[in-house]
C-alpha cells in the first residue's frame, strides 16, 4: 500500500522533532562564552561544553598524584553502565537519573564527532605529558623491508601499548644542534604506567651497517647491548637520572636483527602544542580555542611554477625539484605545515574544480639562483675553517619589474632532503637561530639584516621629490665640482679631502685627522677622501661618458659614498631633527609630546613600503579563493609565510630619540632593517617609475592573476633617469665593476652595492668590532630583446669576513653568474 504524501510528511516532521528534542535533551547546557584568562580566549563550543560534562560527571579525570595526564573511561563502559542500571535494585529515581546522564555522556563520548574530538585532544595531551618514543634510520642503508618498532608493557601479560606518532617539538634537542636526515616516524607511547616500555624491532639488513637509534625517555637498557649518549635538554647539566632523551649506534652485520629498547617515560609537559585545545590553569582543566583555522581540506590540486615544473604534488609534498631548488621554505612539508604554502591551501576556501595553483616562480631562475647561491658560498666560505658557517644567512630574490611577480626566491639555510617534518619543525623550535625553514628572502629579520647601502637610493629618491623645491637639494644632486669642492666656504658641507663628516657638530675630517670614540662621525669605505674617489683611474666601457671631477648623485651612487648621502640627508631633514631633539630635552614632566617630524627620508620609505606592518603577497588572488591565514605578529617576527616582512627605518619610530644621529646613520643604511624582498621591491621601482607590489600567485586553473599596476613617483620621469643613470655605473666602472668585467649582460645592469656593520659589541665603555659584515647587492637587468623580462634583484649575504665581506665582493659575483644565461 502507497502511504499518502500527507501522511509522509507528518511522519517526517515527528521524526525531525524527536531528534531536535533528543539532541538538545543531550545539550541541554550548550553555551557559549567568551572570557579573558592569561590573555587566552575562552570558548565554550560543542566539543568543550561535551569535555567539561565529562569531567564535571568524573567520567573523564586526572591520574592521582602530580600527573597532569588524564584518564579517559574503556570503550565498553556505556554497556557496563547499562547493565548495573538493569540489573540494580533499589535505585532512588535521583541515582537512576544521574546513571542516565552518565550514560548519556559516554554516548557523546564514544559515538558522535564531537566526542571523537574530545578523545583525540585527551589522546593529545596525555602524549605531551608522559612519554616514550624511539625511532632509527635504516632506510639510509638502502633497500630493506621496513618492520617498524612495537611497544610491549612489561608484565605477565606482555600486551602491546597504543602507539602513535607523535612527539613534542621540545625534544628537538635530542639531534644535538644538527638538522640530520633519513629518520623514519618516531614509534611514540603515551603509557599508564611508571615502569619500563619495552620497544622491540626486527631489522632486516642486505649489507652490513650502523643503525642510529634515537630515544625519547630515560635510557635503561638495549639489545645488543650499547652506551648510548644521553641528553636532557640545552640547559641541564645532564646525567644518567635526569636524562630525557638518548641516541646509539649499533652495527650490524647483514641479515635479521631482533632489537629490543627498555625506556622509561619521562614527563613532557607542553602546553603549546599545534591543535591542542585543552589547558591547565590553578588545577583546572579548560578547552581553548586556538588563534588557527579550519579542518585541512583533502582536495588534490597540484602546486606548478609558472612554467608548468610541479612543485608539490597532489598531496601537498615537495617535488624534488622544489626540494633540490631552494623551495621547501616556501612550500611546506606537507598540509599541516601551519606556516607554509601547502598548509594555508589546506584550510582555505578553495573551489571545487580546482586542479593547479600556478606560483609566478620561473623554474630556471629558481633552479640557477639555489645553485649559483650555495656554490658561491661554499666557494667563498669554506665549511671547514669558516666559524660562521652555522648561522651564516643568505638569500636571492628575483622579481619580474615591470609587474611585480616573484620569478625567484633562493635561500640559504634549507633543510637537507629526506629529512622528517617531525625534525624540521622540533629543529625551528629548539635551535632557531638555524632554523632553515624561514624563508629569507623576506622572513626572519633581525640585526643582520641592516641593508648598508643599499639604502641609499631611496635617500635619492627623497632628494629628486625636492629637486624642484629646494635649491641646495637640487644643487648637492647635480654635484659640486672640484674646484669648488677645494674652496674652504663652499655651500655643500663638505670639500676635497673630507674623509669623515659629523652630523653632530657639522665638522669634515681628513683620513689622518679623523676623532676617536668621543665623536659621532660617518666615514667613507676604508677612509678615502672624496677627491681621491673622483680622481681614480677607470677604463671605461658600454660606450660610457668620460667621468667629472666632480661630487653629486653620479659619483656618490657609484662609489657609495657615505659622508654625500649623510650631508644630503642633512640638508632635507637636519633642522626638523634638531628642533625635535631640543624640543624633547627642554620637556618637562607632564608636557604635551611635541609635534613628530614629517621627514622628507621617511615618507619616501613609506612610499616604497618600509613599514612594521607585512604586506601581502597574495593580494591579487580571485574572490572565490578565501585564504585563511596566520596573521603576522611582531613580538613574535610570527605569520604565514604570504606575509612579507619589509622592516622600517628607524626615523618612522617616535620612540627612539637623538634623531640627528639616526638619521645620519639611516642615510647609509645602519641602524634599521629590511628583507631582500623589500629591496628588489625599491630597484624594481626605481627601473619603472612605479611602486612594485611583489606577488607570488600567477595563475589558478590556468586563469591568470593580475598584478597592481602601481602608483607612480610624486616628481617628474626625468628626475628619476638622473638615479638609473648613476646606477647604471655601478657594475660598469663603480664598486660592483670587478664582479661584471666582462660579463655578457654587463651594459644591460643597473645596480648598488651594500655592505653594512652589525658587528659591534659592546665591552664597558668601548665599542669593538667584529670581522664580519652584511653584504648586499640590488638592481635591475634590462631585457635583451622585446618581450623578455625587466629583472630586479636583491642579493643579501650575512656574516661576510676575510677577503669576502663587501657587496661588490660577495653578493654581486653571485648576482653576475645568476643572470650570465638570462
Amino acid at each position: 500500500m502507497i502511504m499518502p504524501r500527507r501522511l509522509i510528511l507528518v511522519f517526517m516532521a515527528v521524526g525531525v522533532l524527536t531528534l531536535l528534542i533528543l539532541r538538545l535533551d543531550f545539550l541541554h547546557e550548550k553555551v557559549f562564552v567568551t572570557e579573558e584568562e592569561n590573555s587566552d580566549e575562552i570558548f565554550i563550543t560543542e566539543d568543550g561544553l561535551l569535555f567539561r560534562q565529562l569531567m564535571d560527571a568524573r567520567i573523564i579525570f586526572p591520574f592521582s598524584g602530580d600527573d597532569d595526564r588524564l584518564v579517559l573511561p574503556e570503550t565498553d563502559q556505556e554497556l557496563v553502565e547499562k547493565a548495573a542500571l538493569e540489573q540494580a535494585a533499589g535505585l532512588s529515581k535521583e541515582q537512576k537519573t544521574a546513571t542516565k546522564k552518565r550514560i548519556n555522556l559516554l554516548k557523546g563520548l564514544f559515538h558522535t564527532s564531537s566526542g571523537n574530538a574530545v578523545l583525540t585532544q585527551v589522546r593529545l595531551w596525555n602524549q605531551a605529558h608522559l612519554i616514550a618514543a624511539v625511532r632509527d634510520n635504516r632506510k639510509h642503508l638502502g633497500p630493506a623491508k621496513i618492520n617498524f618498532w612495537k611497544a610491549f608493557e612489561p608484565g605477565p601479560l606482555n600486551l602491546p601499548l597504543t602507539s602513535g606518532q607523535y612527539v613534542p617539538e621540545s625534544y628537538g634537542f635530542v639531534n644535538n644542534g644538527e638538522l640530520r636526515p633519513g629518520f623514519g616516524n618516531w614509534r611514540a607511547v603515551s603509557s599508564h604506567i611508571e615502569g619500563e616500555v619495552v620497544f622491540t624491532t626486527l631489522i632486516t639488513l642486505e649489507k652490513p651497517g650502523d643503525i642510529i637509534v634515537q630515544g625519547i625517555g630515560t635510557f635503561v637498557e638495549s639489545q645488543p647491548e650499547v652506551s648510548p649518549s644521553l641528553f636532557c635538554g640545552k640547559t641541564i647539566t645532564c646525567s644518567v637520572e635526569n636524562a630525557r632523551a638518548f641516541a646509539l649506534t649499533i652495527s650490524l652485520p647483514s641479515g635479521k636483527h631482533h632489537l629490543k629498547m627498555s625506556v622509561k617515560p619521562v614527563s613532557a609537559r607542553q602546553n603549546t602544542i599545534p591543535g591542542l585545545n585543552i589547558s591547565k590553569s590553578n588545577n583546572t582543566y579548560t578547552w581553548k580555542k586556538l588563534h588557527r583555522s579550519g579542518p585541512v581540506q583533502q582536495k588534490s590540486f597540484t602546486i606548478s611554477s609558472s612554467d608548468g615544473i610541479e612543485l608539490a604534488t597532489a598531496s601537498s609534498v615537495p617535488t624534488a625539484f622544489a626540494q633540490a631548488s631552494g623551495l621547501v621554505p616556501l612550500l611546506g612539508v606537507g598540509r599541516q605545515d601551519t606556516y607554509a604554502l601547502s598548509g594555508i591551501l589546506a584550510r582555505s576556501r578553495l573551489p571545487s574544480d580546482l586542479t593547479n595553483i600556478a606560483l609566478t616562480i620561473d623554474s630556471r631562475l629558481q633552479a640557477r639562483a639555489q645553485q649559483v647561491l650555495q656554490e658561491k658560498l661554499s666557494t667563498f666560505f669554506p665549511a671547514s675553517r669558516d666559524k660562521y658557517t652555522d648561522i651564516r644567512k643568505g638569500a636571492v630574490i628575483i622579481l619580474d619589474a615591470d609587474t611585480g611577480a616573484i620569478l625567484a626566491a633562493a635561500g640559504t639555510p634549507i633543510p637537507p632532503p629526506d629529512t622528517h617534518p617531525w625534525d624540521i619543525v622540533s629543529f625551528a623550535r629548539t635551535y632557531p637561530l638555524k632554523n632553515p625553514m624561514v624563508l629569507r628572502a623576506w622572513k626572519g629579520l633581525d640585526k643582520h639584516n641592516a641593508p648598508g647601502s643599499c639604502f641609499k637610493p631611496v635617500v635619492a629618491l627623497a632628494a629628486l621629490d625636492e629637486y624642484d623645491k629646494n635649491q641646495a637639494v637640487k644643487k648637492f644632486i647635480k654635484g659640486y665640482s672640484k674646484k669648488e669642492l677645494l674652496k674652504k666656504d663652499n655651500s655643500s658641507g663638505l670639500f676635497y679631502n673630507t674623509s669623515a663628516y659629523s652630523p653632530i657638530n657639522g665638522k669634515c675630517y681628513t683620513a689622518r685627522k679623523i676623532p676617536g670614540q668621543g665623536v659621532r662621525k660617518i666615514t667613507n669605505f676604508k677612509r678615502k677622501s672624496i677627491g681621491v674617489l673622483i680622481e681614480k683611474k677607470i677604463s671605461l666601457v658600454c660606450d660610457q661618458e668620460e667621468p667629472r671631477l666632480a661630487m653629486g648623485l653620479d659619483e656618490a651612487i657609484r662609489e657609495s659614498v657615505n659622508v654625500w648621502f649623510t650631508r644630503l640627508a642633512m640638508i632635507m631633514d637636519a633642522e626638523k631633527a634638531t628642533l625635535y631633539d631640543r624640543a624633547m630635552v627642554q620637556r618637562k614632566k607632564g608636557d604635551l609630546m611635541p609635534v613628530f617630524p614629517d621627514f622628507r627620508l621617511a615618507k619616501t620609505a613609506a612610499l616604497l613600503g618600509f613599514e612594521n606592518e607585512p604586506f601581502d603577497l597574495a593580494f591579487n588572488l580571485p574572490e572565490d579563493i578565501i585564504l585563511r591565514r596566520w596573521p603576522y605578529r611582531e613580538k613574535t617576527s610570527q605569520g604565514d609565510v604570504l606575509f612579507a616582512v619589509p622592516g622600517s627605518i628607524n626615523l618612522m619610530n617616535r620612540d627612539e630619540g637623538g634623531f640627528l644621529w639616526i638619521l645620519a646613520q639611516n642615510a647609509i643604511g645602519q641602524g634599521m632593517v629590511t628583507s631582500p624582498v623589500q629591496i628588489a621591491r625599491v630597484a624594481a621601482s626605481i627601473a619603472t617609475g612605479r611602486i612594485r607590489s611583489p606577488y607570488l600567485f600567477s595563475s589558478i586553473n590556468s586563469i591568470s592573476v593580475k598584478p597592481d599596476p602601481g602608483k607612480t613617483f610624486n616628481f617628474k620621469e626625468k628626475r628619476l633617469k638622473l638615479l638609473q643613470h648613476a646606477m647604471k655605473k655601478v657594475p660598469t666602472i663603480g664598486t660592483a665593476k670587478t664582479a661584471f668585467k666582462k660579463h655578457p649582460n654587463q651594459c644591460r645592469i643597473y645596480g648598488k652595492t651594500g655592505t653594512a656593520n652589525v658587528a659591534v659589541v659592546e665591552k664597558g665603555s668601548t665599542k669593538n668590532q667584529k670581522t664580519f659584515f652584511t653584504t648586499w647587492f640590488m638592481g635591475w637587468q634590462e631585457p635583451e630583446n622585446k618581450g623578455e623580462k625587466r629583472l630586479a634583484f636583491a642579493c643579501m649575504v650575512t656574516h661576510a669576513h676575510a677577503r669576502y665581506y663587501t657587496g661588490g665582493a660577495v653578493c654581486a659575483p653571485i648576482v653576475a653568474e645568476i643572470l650570465k644565461d638570462f
